[in-house]
């Protein structure tokens, strides 16, 4: 019978790499030697302050960043952005998506096509409109196939035992560590789309900013599961969760990239073929792009200067 130690006893080297094991620490710096390998600039813990609550620290940060010239001094510069949560699973445990009927090519684009910046789509109320040069066909919108290709899931959840003993059992359950990860770089993107785009930048600076959330698990596949019975569960390496998320001013849609971590190199040499296509695209709407960015710029002003005078009404009204 093994003697419980104290508090204070020195820990064996076994015990030391056990609680390691099942943290996520070793998972981020492993992840980190993956991005910077793979060309995309990594960041580590990246504290993010929240638009209405409270500020969450992101697990890693990667990009890939191109640059248009227009010719008359301005320029183009298309960011597509990782935001990443990192979760280990204890030996043994599983992250299963529950699949349904797959979207058509064009939702999953539409479902991509959210950036920040000058110019913006879909992040701020007051540009809500649909972009012909967005997701028309030909447009940025289509350059996101390469990420889109992984089957979708509308649900998920970890499967695992319980702790030893008479009673021990297998159950599945929305783990709540992995619930707050995934809101959290949900929200975290929203809200650095929205500051880039009422950022108040010089007019030559075109800043398109893409925040992809997404979730890497220790792992070594997930796993699929059709609960209609038509298909027996399979292992992937990666796959979409689709699924509503409540933000600080809306209900939203959003498409969360779950990856395993031995598909972390495929993952990201996709991202790179989606930067390429995006800048290839870019270049040839740039014209069109730009004076919607101009536009943009010409509300954004015209409110801040509404809300200025309304301030200051308030206070000679006081």
């Amino acid at each position: 019978m093994n003697t419980p130690k104290t508090s204070g006893e020195p820990l064996t080297e076994h015990e030391l790499l056990t609680a390691l094991g099942s943290s996520g620490y070793p998972l981020e710096i492993r992840l980190l030697k993956a991005f910077r390998d793979g060309g995309m600039d990594p960041i580590i813990g990246f504290r993010i302050p929240g638009q209405a609550s409270e500020s969450r620290e992101i697990d890693i940060i990667a990009h890939f960043t191109r640059h248009i010239s227009l010719g008359d001094g301005r320029v183009f510069r298309v960011t597509l952005r990782l935001v990443m949560e990192a979760k280990s699973l204890e030996p043994g445990a599983a992250f299963v998506g529950f699949p349904w009927e797959r979207p058509t090519d064009h939702e999953l684009r539409v479902g991509r096509a959210r950036f920040g910046g000058a110019l913006s789509y879909r992040v701020l109320p007051k540009f809500e409109d649909d972009q012909g040069a967005v997701i028309a066909p030909g447009g940025l919108a289509e350059a996101f196939d390469p990420l889109n290709s992984g089957p979708v899931c509308v649900q998920w959840c970890v499967v695992r035992r319980t702790k030893p003993g008479k009673e021990q059992r297998v159950f599945a359950d929305h783990d709540g560590a992995f619930w707050k990860g995934m809101d959290g770089v949900v929200r975290a993107t929203q809200d650095l789309m929205v500051e880039h785009s009422t950022h108040s930048w010089p007019r030559e600076a075109l800043l398109i900013l893409f925040e992809m959330p997404v979730l890497v698990v220790a792992a070594p596949q997930l796993w699929l599961h059709d609960a209609t019975g038509t298909n027996p569960p399979t292992s992937v390496p990666s796959l979409i969760l689709s699924r509503m998320f409540q933000l600080d001013d809306r209900v939203d849609h959003r498409l969360v990239d779950v990856v395993s971590e031995g598909a972390v190199p495929a993952f990201i040499e996709a991202c790179s073929r989606t930067i390429d296509m995006l800048e290839e695209r870019l270049r040839g709407k740039a014209g069109v792009l730009a004076e919607i960015a101009d536009q943009q710029r010409a509300k954004l002003e015209e409110a801040e200067l509404r809300a200025f005078a309304a301030q200051f009404h308030r206070d000679h009204d006081s």
